[in-house]
């Protein structure tokens, strides 16, 4: 019962705000302005500085700009008059003054400052884009673009395709609409115009909107209000947090989201655009209860819009509550009142072509008609709407395959994208190649130099690795003696501890059976001690040997430190026992080192080995 063209009223709250971009880029054009034309100046900068703030202030000054430039008979002053006079009654919401004033500062423009020509141009198409006059309106602003394109003034070409943009978007010609804005996009980056894109992102939200594509629709919506302050100096956030609603209402229902956004675009607004962000706040709230069919909070919504001072200036909104307010009377057997809100409604939306308020209104009628009996005009009314329902479903399969052509338009983009990139890629490797050449060049003249020093060089190197080598061979030699020492070393050592035990095994298999206890386990114990300690060197002998041949090759592993220390107390268990000495290790159970285990467990043992050897 919603129609699917509600969020056409949307477009003309962002065009007010873009009628606030042109006004404000009007003060850069001037750079020098001669000396009797100052107070003219003074009164343009304070003008431009509260007209979209305080309105009614602002027309003190407007007035006040009039008598300064009529002194003079100063064109400049006229030009800014007449355009800041046709942006006050654009505020006010009083088109037809707007238009009039609008047209009269084109007659002041100066032929050697294209770009006053260019303002009021665009001034204009806005206008006839409000008043749904598509011919006027797209005549204007491609002469618009084309005037700001040979004047190389891209900035105001970058606006103009955005305002053709919403035009095509008002007329249903999604395509053409989509390309507007990726060059104005285009233009706006490569400018470095910030100003210009958060009203380009609504233009790509409201077109994938009109499009059904949720996600891209919702995502250039949340880059306008997640963006810089240029959304709320320029009013975008009402506008974007409207079409969010309308997103939530008509895409992909979800009530409690819309009222959300509905209530976020009110508390968003400036103070005295509060009533007339009032009225789109009403409607929406309106057409929510009444797809949930909760008629009376639906009605209260739509008669205080109608009580709303912008109501009267809206035809877009009038046709909307009058025919949902005719639905709702015809499901309460209220026929008179449904009767009368239907025909307005229907007359309204023929006169704007809003096709889906012609289908809700005609559909009404028709059962309107049948409930009083009148059954030939029912069938009229049905007719008609059968027509404008198969009109909207070619519009729908129109609207896919401009999905389908965008998306196409998408991926050329991005194969010319590529292609290009592979072009460039191609060209560097070239540049890199001959680039090659040339170092490979320099590198073999080098690379003679370089031949022909070590040649020069090459003996006295011959010589001097001669006489290293002669002392290599006498370190080499000193070396083995030392080995051989130390060898001779731990032979003597070992023969030591190995007759002790010797010794001491001979005593205990001959004597076993006439050996005290107390004497047996003396001598066990010393066994072992002189076991221990021939272990020991035996393990240094064996890992100094090893050492020297290089086959020592640490295996790096993650391993526990207090399993390693528990196994290398347990070793020196006797010792300790025998020598009374406490071990305890205080690390904790966790704890992880990156090392090789052997070589660790060799370090601990001779650690231990040694406290224990000089601990009393």
């Amino acid at each position: 019962m919603i129609g699917n063209n509600t969020s056409l009223l949307l477009l003309k709250i962002t065009l007010l705000t873009m009628l606030m971009f042109s006004c404000n880029r009007i003060a850069s054009a001037e750079n020098s302005v001669e000396q009797d034309t100052i107070k003219v100046q003074e009164q343009i900068s304070i003008i431009k500085s509260i007209i979209f703030n305080r309105p009614d202030s602002a027309k003190f000054y407007i007035d006040t700009l009039f008598i300064l430039s009529n002194k003079s008979n100063y064109q400049y002053g006229y030009y800014n008059y007449y355009n800041l006079l046709g942006n006050y009654f654009w505020v006010k919401n009083k088109m037809d003054s707007a238009f009039a004033n609008f047209k009269k500062s084109l007659e002041f423009c100066n032929d050697n400052k294209p770009y006053e020509k260019i303002v009021a141009l665009s001034n204009i198409g806005l206008i006839y884009v409000h008043q749904y006059n598509a011919d006027s309106a797209n005549k204007y602003l491609l002469q618009t673009y084309t005037l700001a394109k040979e004047n190389n003034n891209l900035k105001m070409a970058a606006k103009a395709l955005f305002d053709l943009s919403n035009l095509n978007t008002a007329q249903d010609n999604y395509f053409d609409a989509f390309k507007h804005l990726v060059e104005a996009e285009s233009i706006s980056n490569k400018e470095n115009d910030t100003t210009l894109l958060p009203y380009i992102y609504i233009g790509y939200g409201i077109l994938f909107s009109k499009l059904k594509n949720f996600e891209k629709s919702r995502d250039y919506f949340f880059k306008v209000v997640s963006g810089s302050s240029n959304s709320y100096e320029f009013g975008n956030l009402p506008s974007t947090y409207f079409n969010l609603a309308q997103l939530y209402i008509l895409v992909k229902p979800d009530f409690d989201s819309a009222i959300f956004y509905i209530k976020k675009a009110v508390e968003s607004s400036l103070p005295h655009f509060r009533e007339f962000y009032d009225l789109p706040f009403l409607l929406n709230m309106g057409n929510i209860y009444l797809e949930q069919q909760i008629y009376d909070s639906a009605m209260y919504y739509y008669k205080e819009g109608i009580k709303n001072r912008y109501f009267g200036q809206r035809k877009d909104i009038q046709t909307a509550i009058f025919v949902n307010l005719g639905t709702i009377y015809l499901e309460k057997n209220k026929t008179k009142l449904s009767d009368e809100f239907l025909h307005q409604g229907l007359r309204l939306a023929d006169s704007l072509g809003i096709l889906s308020y012609q289908k809700n209104a005609l559909n009404a009628l028709g059962i309107l008609e049948e409930k009083k009996g009148n059954y030939k005009q029912s069938l009229q009314y049905f007719k008609k709407y059968k027509s404008v329902d198969d009109t909207i479903n070619m519009q729908e399969a129109k609207n896919q395959i401009s999905s389908y052509e965008i998306e196409k338009y998408i991926a050329e983009k991005k194969l010319d994208f590529e292609l290009l990139k592979q072009k460039n890629i191609l060209h560097e490797n070239i540049l890199k190649i001959k680039n090659i050449e040339i170092l490979v060049t320099v590198l073999f003249l080098f690379i003679l130099i370089v031949l022909l020093a070590v040649l020069v060089n090459a003996r006295k190197k011959r010589k001097k690795l001669f006489v290293e080598l002669e002392g290599k061979n006498k370190k080499l030699t000193e070396m083995n003696k030392t080995k051989n020492k130390f060898f001779s070393i731990i032979g003597h050592d070992l023969k030591s501890p190995f007759n002790g035990m010797l010794g001491l095994l001979d005593l205990l298999d001959k004597a076993w059976d006439s050996l005290a206890d107390s004497d047996k386990k003396s001598y066990i114990s010393a066994l072992l001690k002189s076991s221990e300690k021939t272990y020991i060197l035996l393990e240094n002998m064996l890992s100094w040997g090893r050492s020297q041949q290089g086959l020592v090759k640490p295996v790096f592993r993650n391993e526990n430190i207090f399993n390693l220390l528990t196994e290398t107390g347990s070793l020196f268990q006797n010792s300790l026992v025998k020598k009374k000495i406490d071990f305890s290790i205080d690390v904790p159970g966790n704890q992880i080192l990156f090392t090789d285990k052997l070589i660790l467990a060799h370090i601990f043992q001779n650690f231990v080995s040694n406290a224990i050897k000089f601990t009393p």
